[in-house]
C-alpha cells in the first residue's frame, strides 16, 4: 500500500544535512538504487530475510496492531553490513495529533537496545535525538556498524484508542549506501556563497540582519578527481565559523555524503542571529573538506543591525 510505498522512500534515503532527520532536509535525498535492491531481496509475503547478488538483506512486513499488543521480528545482519535500518510508517486516523501511537525498538545481539530518531520542535535546529517517539506516524532507526548476528526488531501498540492500527515495516542490512569512494586523487575549490532568509534559498538574499533572523547559507563547491568527472561519490565535511575581529565566537559542522564530482551548491542553515550579539560587521568562515583531506576555505561577510 502507500504506507509501504512511503516507507520505502524514506527508509532508503541518503542523509543530507545534520546527522539524521532535520526540518530543513528531513529524512535527506530518495536512493532509488538502494529502493529497488531492498525490494529485490525482500521476502515480501512473510519478512524473512533473504540475501541476493547486491549483498543486501532486507524484509518488507505489512501487518496491523491493537492496543497494547506487540510483535517481534528477527533479523539476521551479516558480518560484512556496515548500516542496519528499520522503518515503521502508519497510515493515523484523522486528528490534530497522533491518534495511534505506534512504537519501534531494534535489540542487538549484545542485549542493546536502540530507539528511533526523534525531532524537539521547539528546538528545530537541535540534531535528532534516539528515544521514544509519541508524536509521528514515521519510525525511522539506523545504526552504523552494526554487531553481526540475530537482531531483533519490535513493534508495539503502545497507544491505539482507534485499532486495530495497520503499519507497514522495512528492514535492511547493507553495506551502506554511499557509492564506493575514491583512495586517492580529487580536489576541491569553494566558489562564491550567498546568505539568505528564507530556506528555499532562492529569495530575499542579503547581507544584513537582524535580533532573531534565520541565516541560511549557499555556497558552490567544486569537485574534481583530478582525471574523469563524474566517476565518484564522496563525503563533504562543511565547517562555518563566526568570526568578529578575528575572534572566533560560534562553529557549526555539517556533512555532505552525496557530493559527485562536478559543480555543486551546498546548502545548509539555518543559523539564528542570537539577541545577545552585538551590531557589527562579521565574517562567516567556510571551510569544506573532501573524504580525502583536500580542502577549501572562503569568507562570507554581513552585519547585524
Amino acid at each position: 500500500g502507500s504506507d509501504m510505498l512511503k516507507g520505502l522512500m524514506i527508509h532508503s534515503a541518503r542523509d543530507i544535512g545534520p546527522k539524521g532527520p532535520d526540518y530543513s532536509y528531513g529524512y535527506g535525498i530518495i536512493d532509488a538504487q538502494l529502493g529497488a535492491d531492498v525490494i529485490k531481496n525482500a521476502n515480501v509475503k512473510s519478512g524473512v530475510s533473504a540475501s541476493g547478488k547486491s549483498n543486501i538483506s532486507s524484509s518488507m512486513v505489512s501487518g496491523s496492531l491493537d492496543n497494547k499488543k506487540q510483535k517481534v521480528f528477527k533479523f539476521k545482519v551479516p558480518s560484512s553490513a556496515k548500516e542496519f535500518r528499520a522503518t515503521l510508517v502508519w497510515h493515523d486516523q484523522p486528528g490534530s495529533k497522533l491518534v495511534n501511537d505506534l512504537d519501534l525498538w531494534v535489540v542487538s545481539p549484545k542485549k542493546n537496545k536502540v530507539l528511533p530518531f526523534t525531532l524537539n520542535s521547539k528546538k528545530p535546529t537541535a540534531l535528532a535525538q534516539k528515544k521514544r517517539n509519541s508524536k509521528d506516524n514515521v519510525e525511522h532507526i539506523l545504526v552504523n556498524k552494526p554487531d553481526s548476528g540475530n537482531w531483533k526488531v519490535y513493534v508495539k501498540g503502545y497507544k491505539v484508542p482507534k485499532g486495530p492500527q495497520d503499519y507497514a515495516l522495512i528492514i535492511s542490512a547493507s553495506p551502506g549506501n554511499d557509492a564506493p569512494q575514491i583512495k586517492t586523487g580529487g580536489s576541491l575549490s569553494i566558489g562564491k556563497a550567498y546568505a539568505h532568509s528564507k530556506s528555499d534559498f532562492d529569495q530575499d538574499e542579503k547581507s544584513n540582519y537582524s535580533h532573531g533572523d534565520q541565516l541560511y547559507l549557499k555556497m558552490t563547491v567544486n569537485v574534481s578527481n583530478n582525471t574523469n568527472w563524474g566517476s565518484f561519490n564522496g563525503t563533504i565535511s562543511i565547517k562555518w565559523e563566526i568570526l568578529k575581529s578575528g575572534k572566533t565566537i560560534f562553529k557549526r559542522n555539517s556533512t555532505f555524503s552525496t557530493v559527485s564530482s562536478g559543480g555543486w551548491y551546498l546548502r545548509t542553515g539555518p543559523l539564528e542571529i542570537p539577541n545577545g550579539m552585538a551590531k557589527g560587521t562579521y565574517q562567516l568562515k567556510i571551510t569544506a573538506e573532501l573524504y580525502n583531506g583536500d580542502s577549501d576555505t572562503n569568507t562570507f561577510q554581513f552585519s547585524v543591525k
